[in-house]
């Protein structure tokens, strides 16, 4: 394999940032969530007052800017269209400006397919018409509007590791729903499988959601200038690698980069759901991301409390920003953050003393190291307290403060998830599905017999086992029919006997908020889900086995990246390849008259890994590993990071007519 320079990620998104901040200069600027999050990661808000922002807000429609502000500058990661045409409209005419500059994540060509249909020749037309139209909106059309392309919409979390935060929501398609598209055609064919369906027989929703999820991956590997061999494994995979190798720009930016090759494994997260559903406790970063709260209209990082040790009054906490884990400006804390991925948790642990100890004998606030013994809340308490109403050390230590305090805050929450995890521990070690739903049935039948504040387990936790339970058997026997039935009637019970403000966030929106009438029926479509998740392993060929046996059962993804990168080269016969252009088209065609070995995704110098679906850091941890293993530079990309709620959540919601497409008031031509 011959050599090539190492990519550098972070490198290369703070680059795409670097072109948005060019454009801030005195302006009101306006971000949309997607936007602030990639920021977070990218070099966070300083950068835009740096260069010169005059004042920074969130993109909602209560927003608008003082008379005094002429220029704004909108950063925004959607198409410009339904609500986010509404928003952008309201904070213009509630405004002064004389001068826009509209920023977009999202190119032309998808914003004018999107708007005038695939066969519209000038792809430049809707930001043409978008530059007219803002200055309608401002009231005179001899104004200033400048509409822009930058790919800038990604979070670099790791090193090795990138987040689309747009598509933060997206879930693979499972089985029982390809079967109602197939259902769904309006001819469809007699012998029609679920193998035989690809982009075209989606509804119209989730054609636009995979074109807007396509559009993102290539402005990501526009940004890094790879030119990319495609594989997958999964049927959504294949679907969007499909429609990633025919994309025109695609076709254009493979063509004009050949310097810096690429193989791409695109994978359904539905191919391993045992590995994401359970409530892991082997990650430090893996676990602070789960228990912690999340940071406001963040999919990622999470927030602490930093009140007490600025010495702040109860009463006056909420006027201190939360602490967070991203400190993209401290190289020490992106060090530790690293650490806390890819070190063991004990060894994890460590390092976050480590650099707690460091940093107060840095600021003259220890004479001499402590001897520790054992590392918990307390011994990491003793250190940290040290700079209590220290306001001026702790602005100098902040990122490494932020970090402890919260790997504290997660450590006190400890109690609850060792009991779930154990109870997935009595899943695993079940003689059969049957025994495994018993456990599950059990557990609601003893909680019911108790007071609301005297259950062990919520809902949303019976949920999430059951999630567990369905991934990790086929439960598809007369056994664990009469089970479903059994839980369903427990659960419908649990939830009449808790109070309605006390049910929990995926009760409420997968049950309560669907339901008009009937519960039972929305269990029981959620149980189909379930189903559903349980027979995917039905789909697979090389890997089917090595999950078959669940409490033996390893990650998928890692068999994957195992396989990949074996010296040996065994037959991938769950991996498709996708032809990218004629040559290719050849070789995977008419290789065995040619010569030519069959194309293989570890034969590049650098392997995108991604998974449709969310990952866990336990998981990018695996892949890096295996992958560097073999001298191939790993870049792992997915849709976000796996905390087990929401996870569960969009697993079980609906798919087919995705929720978050509902912003857009028309559908993909």
């Amino acid at each position: 394999m011959p050599p090539q320079e190492k990519i550098s990620i972070f490198d290369k998104c703070r680059d795409a940032w670097r072109l948005v901040c060019r454009e801030v200069k005195r302006a009101s600027v306006y971000l949309d969530a997607p936007s602030i999050e990639s920021l977070h990661w990218c070099g966070g808000i300083d950068m835009l007052y740096q260069n010169g922002a005059a004042e920074v807000k969130q993109f909602n429609m209560s927003e608008s800017s003082s008379q005094e502000y002429q220029k704004a500058v909108f950063i925004l990661s959607s198409l410009i269209e339904g609500e986010i045409s509404r928003t952008l409209r309201n904070i213009i005419q509630c405004s002064n400006f004389q001068y826009i500059i509209l920023i977009s994540a999202i190119p032309p060509a998808m914003h004018t397919t999107f708007n005038y249909g695939i066969g519209e020749a000038n792809e430049n037309r809707s930001f043409t018409e978008m530059e007219t139209t803002l200055c309608d909106w401002m009231g005179n059309m001899n104004y200033t509007v400048e509409v822009m392309y930058i790919p800038f919409a990604f979070c670099n979390i790791l090193p090795e590791l990138v987040i689309l935060p747009q598509d933060g929501n997206f879930m693979p398609l499972l089985s029982n729903e390809l079967e109602e598209l197939i259902k769904a055609q309006a001819n469809p064919k007699n012998d029609m499988k679920i193998t035989d369906l690809d982009f075209t027989h989606l509804m119209k929703e989730g054609q636009l959601q995979y074109k807007l999820l396509v559009t993102a991956i290539d402005s990501l590997l526009q940004q890094l200038g790879i030119c990319e061999d495609i594989y997958s494994m999964g049927f959504t995979s294949k679907a969007v690698a499909s429609e990633l190798a025919s994309l025109q720009s695609a076709r254009q930016r493979r063509k004009n980069n050949q310097q810096l090759k690429a193989s791409m494994l695109i994978v359904d997260r539905t191919a391993d759901i045992l590995s994401a559903a359970g409530h892991r406790q082997d990650n430090l970063l893996d676990y602070c991301l789960n228990v912690l709260k999340p940071l406001e209209d963040h999919l990622v990082d999470v927030e602490t409390d930093m009140s007490y040790l600025s010495g702040l009054h109860a009463s006056c906490k909420y006027t201190l920003a939360p602490g967070c884990l991203s400190q993209p400006q401290c190289n020490r804390s992106k060090t530790l953050l690293k650490q806390m991925a890819y070190s063991k948790y004990d060894d994890a642990l460590t390092a976050v003393l480590r650099n707690l100890i460091e940093s107060a004998s840095k600021e003259n606030l220890l004479s001499k190291p402590p001897k520790v013994s054992r590392i918990g809340v307390e011994e990491l308490k003793s250190i940290l307290n040290l700079f209590h109403k220290k306001i001026e050390t702790m602005k100098s230590e902040s990122g490494v403060l932020q970090i402890a305090q919260s790997v504290i805050d997660a450590l006190n929450t400890e109690h609850k998830r060792k009991q779930l995890l154990a109870a997935e521990k009595g899943i695993l070690m079940a003689e059969e599905p049957s025994s495994a739903l018993s456990q599950v049935n059990d557990s609601l039948k003893a909680d019911l017999k108790r007071d609301e504040e005297d259950r062990i387990y919520t809902t949303d936790d019976y949920l999430s086992l059951l999630t567990f339970a369905y991934s990790a058997y086929n439960c598809d026997d007369e056994k664990c029919g009469n089970f479903e039935r059994d839980i369903k009637l427990s659960l419908l019970e649990l939830i009449k006997n808790t109070k309605e403000d006390n049910l929990p966030a995926i009760t409420k929106k997968l049950i309560i908020k669907k339901t008009k009438g009937d519960q039972y029926k929305v269990l029981s479509d959620l149980f189909d889900k379930l189903k559903a998740i349980s027979s995917f392993r039905n789909y697979f060929g090389q890997y089917r086995e090595k999950s078959m046996i669940p409490s033996a059962a390893t990650s998928v993804l890692q068999n994957i990246a195992k396989s990949i990168t074996d010296n040996n080269k065994p037959e991938l016969t769950d991996i498709s390849h996708h032809a990218t252009g004629f040559r290719q088209l050849l070789r995977t065609g008419f290789g065995f008259l040619t010569g030519a070995t069959k194309a293989r995704p570890g034969d590049q110098p650098i392997l995108i890994f991604c998974v449709l679906g969310g990952i866990t850091i336990q998981e990018v941890k695996s892949l890096v590993e295996t992958i560097s293993a073999a001298n191939i530079q790993p870049i792992i990309l997915s849709t976000n990071i796996i905390k087990s709620n929401s996870f569960i959540s969009d697993l079980l919601n609906d798919h087919i007519k995705p929720e978050t497409m509902s912003k857009y008031t028309k559908t993909f031509t």
